[in-house]
Order: C-alpha cells, then structure tokens, then sequence
C-alpha cells in the first residue's frame, strides 16, 4: 500500500509539498525499496524515519510532525487516497483565509481486500463532514474528520500538543475534539 500512497502524493497538482515517511515498526528493506524506486521524483521533498518498534499511530503522526518542515500539515496513511486536488483545494481555502485553522474535505470511506499483491475494493461510502463547519456538538457523536481529509495550520497542531501518544486507538477524534474548541 506505500506504493500505492507515494503514488498518489506525487499526482497531486499542488507541488510544494513535503513527505515524511514513518515505518512505525515495520521490516525497512521494503519501505526502502519503495521510496528508492521513487527517487528522482522525490528528490529534496522527502525524509524516511524507521522506528525500530511501533508506537502506533499516534507517535509515528508525531514523529512525522517533528520530523516535518512545512507550514500545513496532513496525515497520509499508507492505506489512504486523496483527490489529485487536494492539496491545491486545501492549501489554497488556508491562504485565502487567514484565520481558519485546519480544513476539512469530504472522503470516501473504501473497504478493500488483500488478494496476492492486487487491492480489490470491497464497498465504498460517503464519510462527509456536516456543513460549512465541522462543531464541537458535531464532534461529539461521531470521530466526523478522518486524519486523510484533514489539513491542519502546523501552528495549531504545535499548540495543541499533537496527537496523544496515552491513547490506543482513536488520537484522531481527541484530537479534532481539541482542534474544535480551538476555533
């Protein structure tokens, strides 16, 4: 699925971006192997760290943040997609609105299987943020901003704290609880 995600970076239309690979405990031969293969395209824009053993999500999203230079942020699973506009839409809401702190885009959730080395997709739904602006009340029934769909002020996530490395599962939900009461 690296593959597949570092493709997917390099599609986008917007092209000042940066990548910050973390293999949060997994084999390094093949994730090398993976971004080898893309080196002349990724020259300059991205960085690989290997953490011996997984912190899960959590840590390796903020190992990553550190790790990062730029002045948005987005968490790119390796399992995920975005839209060739993504970055081009997202970036482009932030400048032209100083004081909004992230953005949020609508996703699509895609259920796939592992058959050999294909992905076959399983089923597709819609996964929409609520209106023009994702609440607090929003929030607090349903995790309803996926880390993918999401582009955060660097600033922000600093301030914040970053993701709670404390938590198992769902950093992404208390961190857009905490996002929210920010503005």
């Amino acid at each position: 699925m690296l593959a597949r995600a570092m493709d997917d970076i390099l599609a986008q239309s917007f092209s000042r971006w940066e990548v910050i690979v973390v293999n949060d405990g997994g084999e390094p031969t093949p994730v090398d192997e993976v971004l080898a293969a893309r080196a002349e395209p990724l020259a300059g824009r991205a960085q690989l760290i290997h953490r011996p053993v997984s912190g899960g999500m959590e840590a390796a999203s903020n190992a990553g943040v550190q790790a990062s230079s730029g002045q948005y942020v987005s968490i790119h699973d390796d399992d995920d997609t975005w839209d060739p506009e993504f970055l081009a839409a997202t970036v482009g809401h932030l400048e032209a609105n100083p004081d909004a702190l992230a953005v949020a885009a609508a996703t699509e959730i895609v259920v796939e299987r592992v058959e050999g080395t294909t992905l076959v997709d399983i089923e597709r739904r819609p996964f929409v943020p609520p209106g023009e602006l994702v609440s607090l009340f929003d929030l607090l029934t349903q995790n309803r901003v996926v880390p993918i769909g999401l582009l955060v002020r660097r600033t922000v996530l600093d301030e914040l704290g970053g993701y709670d490395e404390s938590l198992d599962v769902v950093g992404d939900w208390d961190f857009n609880l905490r996002l929210v009461t920010r503005g």
